[in-house]
């Protein structure tokens, strides 16, 4: 779950740095306010997501979860262990 949410920020990270290219007309309190919004979002999204992996994660065979996590996010969660 952990994977999830790190590639979450990065494509957060990486969406914003190109906005900044794309309007470096925007002001410091402008991007701020960007910034805040779009990492609400992605946060609002990964909520729930993550609340039920980790519920299925705890259940009969909770440890398949890792893969499809990585499959279906692509992320590396070869690291993951459920809680």
């Amino acid at each position: 779950m952990a994977a999830l949410r790190t590639r979450g920020d990065e494509l957060v990270a990486a969406e914003l740095a190109a906005l900044r290219r794309r309007r470096p007309d925007l002001s410091h309190e402008q991007s701020a306010d960007v910034a805040r919004t779009v990492h609400r979002v992605a946060q609002r999204l990964l909520h729930q997501p993550t609340v039920r992996m980790r519920q299925l994660a705890a259940g009969p065979g909770g440890d398949r979860y890792a893969a499809l996590v990585r499959e279906l996010f692509d992320v590396d969660a070869t690291a993951w262990q459920p809680d």
